[in-house]
């Protein structure tokens, strides 16, 4: 879990997840890191940008940063969109 920034880790089990905030200059809200084993390393396998402009999310595992928008438009808050995703399709 190596990261450039500082992330609050949740949880000890298979499956992490990291919170941070982003002040960018065009942008800014919440980040939610999940973190996940692959190959016996723990890596970054997706990140969701809450942010309040152009909200978005990455598939990794790191370093492939695929990118999709959210469209606030149809789903709504972003932040409220990843928490109800967590509660409807994590075990």
């Amino acid at each position: 879990m190596n990261s450039e920034v500082d992330v609050n880790i949740i949880g000890t089990g298979k499956v992490k997840f990291g919170l941070e905030y982003r002040d960018l200059l065009s942008d800014q809200g919440v980040c939610i890191n999940v973190f996940g084993e692959v190959d016996g390393e723990e890596v970054e396998l997706l990140r969701f940008d809450c942010f309040d402009h152009e909200p978005h999310y990455h598939y990794g595992p790191e370093k492939q940063n695929k990118r999709l928008m959210l469209d606030s438009t149809k789903e709504g808050d972003s932040l409220d969109w990843v928490l109800n995703k967590f509660y409807s399709r994590l075990p």
